[in-house]
């Protein structure tokens, strides 16, 4: 809080410095304080006039008049904090960053709500209003109230409040020097300040019923202009393909919106895309073939930079590239009404396949990781918050995109790109050098690059089709990647279908996902979620031998296990540990697998007496195996009866093919299932070379 010593002080300096001071009201209103304020617009007041009044009215707060009186005085005024921070954010992103440094180290201080930044300038103009929005309802005082200004530059005969204020001036809070002073306010030239007003002007909002109308009028104009070729382009063309080609570059994006540079700029910005939440070019630069202010359609755009502005002509081009071409309309038919439309009639049976064509194909599921990630699907991770789901997802593009081994298993080498939207930096690349040695053989795309990741639900999601086809590409995490409700279907399902249609350019997907609350095999979320995925695989925590059910987080075991539970590929069963020494997971042996190993001697011994059935099994096993919970006995009597039936298919299968199968093969058979089916296996790939069995 100021005080009346730092306040005088403040006044004296500023007089000193060729600044007009003069004190707000103390109502609130950030006024300028009785009647003889005008008269320093035009003319300073001198310290001893200042002091008199001051102690005359117990005044507790300065301000201002900026403009010629002031030396070309400018402010300009964040009415958020946030607003300013995000600018900032912005200004580091383009570029701009050692010109809002050199502003920030001149004068910057806090009002109650927002933050002032104090400079001078050869060019400056009235006040003026460079972001505003929309109000809430809540926020309007009357019908009349529907702006709130964001950011707006106090210039030309303005006054504004500045450090130390305090006191009943703004009932909200004090006014607060944050870095410089009066006496070192910042000079910048006419081109910093049109970059500084250019990037305000991208937080700027107009209200819903303006864009609307606006965009449909660009949208006519474009029909219009462009037939059916350009509302086709608008419709199939992206912004990178129309802008790219002839110089122009994406700087970052932020939510919705894209920032873009000119041909030859590399600082500020030019334009942006998505401003206002219309999927539009809107130049800020006046130094470009586009008008400055304006907004443009992909098919505007694309004529003025291909055929200066010529539309029919880029009309014509684009239609002989097979844009609008009416050949592949659906046309009305006789006797029917313009709303019926029927489809064109083609032979549908001509483009189906036979299923014995498919099944004689080479066509077979092919694997990044053997036995664990399918090519060319989608595999969800599901665990628990904290379990460590990034850090195996982070091993997995490691061995693959280095061709080694994953956990014993062999890998197919592939492009890796990680788009992390959740986690920090630093904890960023401490994975990377964990996992990696430090040496990151794959590309991470994150909120700290120079732009932000694009989200599922966000226009420029169209980025993600400029990663290289064939590449695995592992989303950490769903819930992050989109801004949808995830417990409602119609939300998540166009999410899952943008994820499909990542999928189906030839890439594979891993997508991180967590789990409910106390169910570390089920899903969060709305069903469209698993429904959409080829591959699930749970990871989760488990009990030490013997115990039921899976472990808590504040349990004492390092055993998980990385299973499936839905999948279009094959089911699998991994068990990890994770080594504190290399801080990764390294792959180890069931720790039950002597317990099932009993168990199955347990079945065997009453199969051989012909006594198979679950209360024999829970008898004999409650005995000989008194250790074991008896949740687990009786889910493994569950199999008793059916383990009758499996003995009988390997008997029989024995009987029907001893030259495919040897006495030892039988007996391991009969022991374990997965040898079985990889006997079966064999077994098909027998018939296929020498012709089928009799």
């Amino acid at each position: 809080m100021g005080t009346q010593k730092e306040l005088f002080a403040t006044i004296a300096k500023a007089v000193e410095m060729g600044l007009s001071a003069w004190p707000p009201r103390q109502d609130g209103s950030k006024a300028p304080f009785g009647d003889g304020w005008k008269e320093r617009q035009h003319k300073p007041a001198t310290f001893d006039e200042l002091r008199k009044l001051y102690k005359d009215s117990n005044l507790t707060g300065i301000g201002v008049m900026t403009g010629k009186v002031s030396g070309n005085l400018e402010c300009l005024d964040f009415d958020e904090r946030g607003i300013y921070d995000a600018f900032k954010d912005a200004a580091i992103k383009t570029g701009l960053q050692p010109l809002l440094a050199r502003l920030e180290i001149g004068y910057k201080e806090h009002s109650p709500n927002g933050a002032h930044i104090l400079y001078r300038c050869d060019e400056i103009s009235g006040s003026t209003k460079l972001a505003t929005r929309p109000k809430c309802p809540e926020e309007m005082k009357d019908e009349k109230d529907k702006t709130k200004t964001l950011i707006e530059t106090r210039g030309e005969g303005a006054f504004a409040i500045i450090a130390p204020t305090f006191g009943t001036v703004n009932p909200a809070g004090n006014y607060d020097l944050i870095s410089g002073s009066i006496a070192t306010i910042s000079t910048i030239t006419p081109e910093e300040r049109r970059e500084l007003f250019s990037l305000a002007r991208t937080f700027h909002i107009d209200p819903a019923e303006k864009i609307t109308s606006e965009v449909e009028r660009l949208r006519r104009e474009s029909s219009k202009a462009g037939g059916r070729p350009g509302d086709e382009f608008n419709e199939r063309a992206t912004w990178p393909d129309v802008l790219e080609p002839h110089g122009w570059k994406i700087v970052f994006s932020r939510g919705d919106v894209s920032y873009w540079w000119r041909p030859g700029k590399s600082i500020g910005i030019s334009a942006t895309i998505g401003h206002n939440g219309a999927d539009l070019f809107h130049c800020f630069t006046s130094s470009s073939v586009f008008e400055p202010g304006r907004s443009y359609t992909k098919f505007t755009a694309y004529a003025v930079l291909n055929h200066h502005g010529d539309f029919s002509a880029a009309a014509r081009e684009l239609a002989g590239q097979g844009y609008g071409d009416k050949s592949t309309d659906h046309q009305v038919q006789a006797g029917e009404s313009p709303g019926h439309i029927s489809a064109k009639k083609i032979d549908i049976y001509s483009v189906m396949k036979s299923m014995q064509s498919i099944g004689e194909s080479d066509i077979q599921i092919e694997w990044l990781i053997d036995g664990l990630i399918p090519k060319d699907m989608i595999t969800m991770l599901t665990a628990r918050e904290g379990v460590g789901k990034s850090t195996l997802a982070s091993q997995m593009g490691a061995a693959v995109s280095e061709e080694l081994p994953f956990m014993g298993r062999r890998t197919k080498k592939a492009e890796v790109v990680y788009i992390d939207y959740e986690n920090p930096e630093s904890t960023i690349a401490e994975r990377a050098r964990k996992v990696c040695g430090g040496e990151a053989p794959f590309v991470c795309w994150y909120g700290r690059c120079k732009i932000d990741p694009p989200k599922f639900d966000r226009r420029d999601k169209d980025l993600l089709k400029q990663i290289k086809p064939g590449s695995l590409i592992i989303i950490d995490t769903l819930k992050a990647s989109n801004d949808a409700n995830e417990n409602a279907a119609h939300e998540m399902q166009p999410i899952m279908d943008h994820i499909k249609a990542l999928r189906n350019e030839d890439h594979t997907i891993i997508v991180l996902h967590h789990a409910p609350k106390g169910n570390d095999r089920g899903d969060r979320g709305s069903t469209a979620i698993p429904g959409a995925t080829d591959h699930n695989l749970n990871f989760f925590k488990v009990k030490a031998a013997g115990q039921d059910g899976e472990a808590d987080d504040d349990e004492d075991s390092n055993v998980y296990c990385l299973r499936s539970r839905k999948t279009r590929a094959r089911p699998v069963t991994v068990y990890l540990t994770f080594d504190a020494e290399s801080e990764t997971f390294k792959e180890v042996e069931n720790p039950e697998n002597e317990q099932y190993k009993e168990m199955l001697g347990i079945l065997n011994t009453l199969h051989s007496k012909g006594t198979v059935n679950q209360s024999a099994f829970v008898e004999a096993a409650r005995h000989e195996l008194p250790s074991i919970g008896k949740n687990k006995i009786h889910r493994i009597a569950d199999i008793a009866d059916a383990m009758k039936e499996y003995n009988e298919l390997v008997d029989r299968f024995y009987k029907s093919y001893e030259h495919l199968m040897a006495p030892r093969q039988y007996r391991l058979a009969k022991e374990d299932f997965e040898y079985f089916m990889r006997l079966l296996d064999l077994a098909i790939a027998y018939f296929k070379n020498t012709g089928p069995a009799q």
